[in-house]
């Protein structure tokens, strides 16, 4: 046995994250065996992740059966938007900035002071509105931009307690949208086409839905159910040549347009009746009041009959386009609508379609590209307009799992690819090599997920630098389900493991950014 006097303290700082990869003999001290719920902190060392509490005190209503799950929640003008089910609801909530306590009395008089009263119903002073603070319901009868007034707390039989501070303070759910059908997993943007902020949900099975700062709701539907696309001139037409319903128009390929319809090369509108491989017949050209024009070998042929839009997964808006993509009957395309119009769709004016080579999982638009997540490919669109909108192969041989693990994080975009966690920068091609993976150090926790795992769902959060990536079975039980948490330290990835946590679907509401 050593000598007392021997022994020797040793410090060390707890950094590194989780290490799952390598030998015990070659780990640095302060790299972890097991982090189980915890994190990485940002300002050195780990410490446990904080919990959950309730941000809105209601349960979002079912529609038909409680087993239900809540598809969407995302916060747009001061409010919580959700899905369950055929309905979309909303709510307010703040949080409590004056103690309540269980003795103090509030019978008409009483004052609830909170963060914020935005988006709450205002009463107007002569009726009456609903808050919920716990599992006490309380009416009001007036607001300040801090404060409810003319509050009657225990009210429809619930019980006066006492409220800390920060506890939630919400109003109950109000429908907003219903008779939805069959709605999968929803996404969401929010956007500002024209001076007004709004919110755009598509859910993979109805017309894209658009909610103003009211959240009142209107869909956005095709103007027909037409396959679309693009071409491009494989011969010139001069403005004199006539074509009165026995014209051809050559082209590199029709594939995708109907068999008869209308096209627009420049702004001239060409009726056809038939076609072959490479040719458009039956042409009569200068149709709907346009004029007769020269066209050059190369032009840009579009159908003027854009695909539907209904049905669609994945939402963004990009140089004041709205795209759409996701659709089950074309998995392939990329549908835009015209600039400023979420709801417009006519080729005529800016509006097209774009198809890739393979499936779309997401869209993500990054710095001044969008960037078209595929099963097995990544592309990138650049440009600002129909006339000029041109797609980039960002790799051929590497796709993304799913499109709800990708995220803008740490100035990069992270995604989960069929072998772990990967950045964009370092997934594009250099030279002719691939970067790999940033999560080698946890590579087993993927390995032993990644395949069996049916839904996943991803969040930042900014001010922690951090992003968790939640995967799990359908039906799994919830202390069954796992993920990841990443913290970017420096220029270094660290790791620990989440445990226990599965949710449905996320938003990041960051008041400290």
């Amino acid at each position: 046995m050593a000598a007392q006097d021997q022994v020797q303290p040793s410090a060390f700082v707890c950094e590194g994250g989780l290490i799952k990869s390598r030998s015990t003999f070659i780990m640095q001290p302060g790299q972890a065996l097991e982090l189980q719920n915890f994190e990485p902190d940002i300002e050195g060392g780990y410490k446990r992740i904080n919990g959950f509490r309730k941000y809105v005190n209601h349960i979002v209503p079912q529609t038909s059966s409680s087993s239900e799950k809540v598809l969407m929640t995302a916060t747009f003008a001061n409010k919580i938007v959700a899905a369950r089910g055929e309905k979309i609801f909303s709510s307010a909530s703040s949080e409590l900035s004056t103690k309540i306590i269980s003795t103090t009395a509030m019978t008409g008089s009483g004052e609830i002071i909170v963060d914020s009263t935005t988006g709450f119903t205002d009463p107007g002073g002569s009726g009456t509105a609903t808050l919920q603070i716990n599992s006490e319901i309380f009416t009001y009868t007036g607001v300040t931009a801090t404060t409810f007034s003319g509050v009657t707390r225990a009210a429809s039989s619930t019980t006066a307690a006492t409220h800390a501070v920060d506890d939630a303070v919400s109003e109950s759910w109000t429908a907003k949208d219903t008779g939805r059908t069959s709605a999968g997993k929803y996404n969401f943007e929010r956007y500002n086409f024209d001076g007004t902020d709004k919110l755009i949900v598509v859910d993979g099975t109805n017309a894209p839905t658009v909610f103003n700062t009211s959240i009142v709701a209107s869909n956005v539907t095709s103007p027909n159910a037409a396959t679309g696309d693009v071409t491009q001139l494989g011969a010139d037409i001069a403005s004199g040549t006539g074509m009165t319903g026995s014209g051809t128009v050559t082209v590199k390929s029709t594939t995708n347009f109907n068999s008869s319809g209308s096209v627009l090369i420049n702004s001239e509108i060409f009726d056809y009746t038939g076609k072959t491989a490479t040719t458009f017949t039956g042409v009569t050209r200068a149709q709907d009041g346009s004029v007769a024009d020269d066209h050059t070998i190369g032009t840009v042929v579009a159908d003027l009959f854009p695909p539907t839009v209904t049905g669609a997964k994945h939402v963004v808006a990009f140089k004041e386009h709205m795209f759409y993509s996701g659709m089950s009957s074309t998995p392939q395309e990329l549908v835009f609508s015209v600039p400023f119009e979420e709801t417009e769709f006519s080729v005529a004016i800016g509006a097209g379609s774009i198809r890739v080579d393979d499936t779309i999982v997401g869209l993500k638009v990054f710095r001044s590209d969008l960037f078209i997540f595929c099963k097995n490919r990544i592309f990138k669109l650049s440009g600002s307009s129909q006339a000029d909108f041109s797609m980039t192969p960002i790799t051929r041989n590497i796709g993304c799992v799913n499109g709800d693990t990708i995220q803008e994080f740490a100035g990069d975009l992270i995604f989960l690819g069929p072998d772990g966690l990967r950045t964009i920068a370092g997934t594009a091609r250099i030279g002719d090599v691939e970067l790999g993976t940033i999560s080698s150090n946890v590579q087993s926790i993927f390995e032993e997920n990644l395949t069996d795992s049916e839904l996943f769902e991803s969040v930042v959060i900014p001010n922690k630098t951090q992003y968790r990536l939640f995967f799990a079975k359908d039906g799994q039980a919830v202390s069954s389900s796992k993920g990841v948490t990443c913290v970017m330290k420096g220029q270094n990835f660290e790791f620990s493991e989440l445990r226990g946590i599965k949710p449905s679907c996320t938003d990041n509401i960051c008041k400290e950014c």
